[in-house]
């Protein structure tokens, strides 16, 4: 009875001493450009000023770190990081500055409420602008630089 309670517990040790050690390193935290998705949970209607990308102009490199939005808000129906291009709709609403130059990186990214960060690596110097599919009076520019 004793022996086997000793096997028992070499078994759980050994056990556990390789769940640590085989188990995945920790995510690294985002080390790009950093943009926050704010809003105050009402729904971003009326071009509520509390519904914003802060900060609204980021910079970025070619091909350098991504940038990275996280949505700390709380409108449940989440947001989107839509470039102001012919691809993604570029009405006077949603793209105010008008529409991205051609040739640039045109993509559209939705993040959840409380959804992990989203990012995208620029592989096209310019000036881009961009805004929220779901709240159009939500906008913001990353100004890209050649590295």
């Amino acid at each position: 009875m004793m022996l086997a309670v000793i096997i028992i517990a070499i078994l759980v040790v050994v056990g556990v001493g390789v769940y640590i050690i085989t188990r995945p390193p920790p995510t690294p935290p985002p080390s790009g450009p950093q943009v926050a998705i704010k809003d105050d949970g009402t729904g971003c209607i009326n071009n509520d000023v509390a519904c914003e990308f802060s900060p609204f102009t980021q910079n970025a490199t070619v091909n350098g770190p991504a940038v990275v939005w996280t949505n700390s808000g709380t409108t449940a129906a989440g947001h989107t990081v839509t470039t102001c291009d012919t691809t993604n709709g570029d009405t006077s609403a949603q793209c105010p500055n008008g529409p991205n130059a051609t040739g640039l990186d045109s993509f559209s990214l939705s993040i959840a409420k409380g959804g992990a960060p989203i990012s995208h690596v620029f592989t096209k110097p310019g000036i881009y602008y961009y805004y929220c599919a779901i709240h159009p009076s939500m906008h913001g520019i990353i100004n890209v630089t050649a590295t």
